[in-house]
């Protein structure tokens, strides 16, 4: 069966003749490619490097995934399903979740790194501090936006409540740790965002790095932005200040 019989089939075509700009869902296309043949999470992958290739959103054009499937080599669901079947997982892995090379000579102690947030951010009185190591590397500010360019968290599809801001900042400490740089200073943070006039609005998670010549970035896990702690958030139009109440390391 070639590919646009499947999405025939699987209803992404109102008729034989319509659907090259209909707009599907990555994951409701990661769902039918499970339950054609066999169910593993290589489809996944391979949705994945769909949307990296196409668009790294959410919603493809029908005819750019038929596209890309001939490019490919796998023009029909079956050319799939094979290549599938026999991808390893490392390769996989490897691709999915690309070497880092960080330099680790460099380390601060809990309390010279809660000294120097402090210093460099607006933190709040009751302010929750957790620590999971005694000691952790510095990063330059290029291997940091190096993680950034190779980690596929921004990627991710962003869902109200069920998977939002904090599950992407999660995420992204996460990643680091299954590439055994789980002691990088690179928090979870949770900041309470007030407007100009002092005004609690709301509150959002985002990351928390400090490099190796001891400056404080903020991360925005969803688009990659780095930014000073003190700055206006980038995208959040009224937030002038942005005060830390939880951090993770």
């Amino acid at each position: 069966m070639d590919m646009k019989e499947f999405f025939i089939q699987s209803g992404y075509y109102l008729n034989n003749n319509q659907g090259f700009h209909v707009l599907i869902n990555a994951i409701k296309l990661t769902r039918d490619l499970k339950t054609v043949v066999i169910a593993c999470p290589e489809w996944s992958f391979f949705v994945h490097l769909l949307r990296s290739s196409i668009t790294k959103k959410n919603l493809l054009f029908v005819d750019d995934v038929i596209d890309f499937c001939m490019d490919f080599g796998t023009p029909t669901i079956e050319d799939l399903t094979e290549w599938v079947i026999k991808s390893k997982s490392d390769m996989i892995m490897d691709i999915l979740e690309p070497k880092i090379e960080i330099n680790t000579d460099t380390k601060i102690s809990r309390p010279e790194l809660k000294k120097i947030i402090t210093e460099k951010c607006h933190i709040e009185d009751n302010c929750i501090w957790n620590y999971g190591d005694a000691e952790y590397i510095l990063p330059s500010l290029e291997e940091v936006k190096e993680i950034l360019a190779k980690s596929p968290i921004n990627t991710y599809s962003y869902i109200p409540n069920g998977h939002d801001c904090e599950d992407f900042s999660r995420e992204l400490k996460t990643w680091l740790s299954k590439r055994g740089i789980g002691n990088l200073a690179l928090s979870f943070i949770e900041v309470n965002q007030y407007n100009v006039d002092g005004k609690l609005v709301s509150a959002h998670g985002i990351n928390l790095v400090v490099t190796r010549t001891l400056d404080v970035y903020f991360i925005e896990p969803q688009t990659d932005e780095i930014f000073d702690p003190k700055a206006e958030p980038p995208g959040f139009n009224g937030i002038t200040l942005q005060k830390v109440r939880f951090l993770v390391f």
